[in-house]
């Protein structure tokens, strides 16, 4: 226990939910034990006036910084965050009065690389672009089908296009689509990228390696090919959020086709409930296909499983998920090394397990150590 309490670095982690007596205390006694360490501060949904006087002698330690849907007093940290390398706005709505204290706080943050928040603030605060390489753009309305947050003046639109022309960027993410009246971009820089279906003829990405896609039902793969055939990149790493079988379909293996370098595939499964197993037979069926990506060294799987009437349905899918994997092992993938299986959201996380379960989950395991895969279950 005494070596817990000495380790600095085991209290620089802190989330703040509330701040009723109790917390407080909490807090004063995490600063306390992390002495000098840097700080991951985390405050959500929080009355942040008890804060100001605990926090703020402790902001030359930040190190990163998430607002959440807080409010907080940003006067206090100008020319005092010599080490904050990371702020997280994402739900952060603050009024246009106070945009010129949180400008000025940010312009004094020499060490500050990676940003994530809403157009609007990339707008109106002015962050230190000449030093950013990480860009992640999310709406901050809580109500995702609210368009105010999209970019509409001819105005806006060339600020946003110049801030990120201008930014030495590595990686640049956008969840919404924000418009797309600008010029055609290079960014030789980029390794990491999700841009929106309009932004999508306008960049070329020359170092691109990794590309995330939020599937949906009008998705146009075609343009998402263009983009890497277009930049010339090797893309080694696909990451798929919301897969769901029953739109586009034949558009994933139309994808993955096109892509035989790719070296690691991430891929969420839709849990729509109605067509869950559908999306699971139709992954195992195309990935039984050992000449689809030959390269491919590792693929982690997870899904948020559907809110099922019994226990036994959510055992009897997860049967169907082992099942399945073991297909893929056994089908003979020269280059697999890893394969993850996560199933630690939703119902799946059912206490009650058939004997069919337990026997089609020792199939995998045994199929996975002949093949020499490493294969990493989470429940």
């Amino acid at each position: 226990m005494e070596i817990v309490i000495q380790n600095r670095l085991l209290w620089s982690s802190i989330a703040l939910f509330g701040t009723d007596g109790q917390q407080m205390d909490r807090l004063l006694r995490v600063l306390h034990l992390s002495g000098e360490a840097p700080l991951d501060i985390l405050i959500a949904v929080c009355d942040l006036e008890p804060l100001k006087g605990i926090l703020s002698p402790h902001s030359r330690r930040f190190r990163t910084f998430s607002v959440g849907y807080a409010k907080w007093d940003w006067t206090a940290m100008q020319r005092s965050i010599p080490a904050l390398e990371y702020v997280d706005l994402t739900g952060f709505t603050p009024p246009a009065t106070h945009y010129e204290s949180i400008s000025a706080a940010f312009t004094s943050a020499p060490a500050l690389r990676r940003i994530t928040c809403s157009p609007k603030l990339v707008l109106h605060i002015m962050f230190p672009w000449s030093q950013i390489v990480e860009l992640r753009i999310r709406r901050e309305a809580l109500n995702l089908f609210d368009k105010s947050e999209i970019i509409r003046t001819p105005k806006d639109r060339k600020r946003l296009f110049d801030i990120i022309s201008a930014a030495p960027l590595r990686l640049l993410t956008c969840t919404d689509d924000t418009g797309s009246e600008f010029p055609a971009m290079i960014k030789p820089d980029i390794e990491v990228a999700q841009i929106p279906p309009s932004w999508l003829p306008r960049f070329t990405l020359p170092s691109l390696r990794k590309y995330s896609i939020c599937w949906y039902r009008d998705l146009a793969i075609k343009d998402i090919l263009d983009l890497f055939h277009r930049s010339g990149c090797t893309l080694t790493h696909l990451d798929i959020s919301d897969f769901n079988g029953g739109t586009n379909k034949g558009a994933l293996e139309d994808l993955l086709l096109a892509l035989p370098q790719l070296k690691e595939l991430d891929l969420h499964i839709s849990s729509d409930r109605s067509e869950c197993v559908s999306h699971w037979e139709l992954i195992w069926l195309l990935f039984m296909n050992k000449d689809l990506l030959p390269d491919l060294r590792s693929m982690r799987l997870r899904s948020k499983g559907s809110e099922f009437d019994a226990l036994s349905i959510g055992s009897w899918l997860r049967t169907l998920v082992f099942d399945g994997a073991t297909g893929v092992v056994n089908a003979g993938h020269r280059k697999l090394r890893l394969l993850a299986l996560d199933f630690r959201e939703g119902a799946w996380q059912g206490p009650r397990r058939t004997l069919a379960e337990e026997e089609a989950r020792e199939r995998l395991l045994k199929s996975a150590e002949a093949a020499h895969i490493n294969l990493y279950v989470y429940e």
